[in-house]
């Protein structure tokens, strides 16, 4: 699933305040308060790791059109 039109600085915007590393649960709380998309919170709590070190590891593992995915 793509996540619409999003491109991973659109991910970035919505993961604004967040330290690194990051728990998923932080990552998700950060995504919400930030207005992000349902979507995006949707895939964000179905990627593996429970720990993010960066917003890259992030934005990697997601399905976005901006990588061309």
């Amino acid at each position: 699933m793509v996540l619409g039109d999003l491109s991973p600085a659109d991910v970035q915007k919505y993961l604004e305040g967040l330290n690194f590393p990051a728990s998923k649960e932080e990552v998700l709380a950060t995504a919400q308060s930030n207005g992000a998309p349902q979507a995006l919170v949707e895939q964000i709590r179905a990627l593996g790791p429970e720990q993010f070190s960066s917003p890259d590891d992030i934005v990697s593992a997601l399905p976005l059109k901006g990588l061309g995915l």
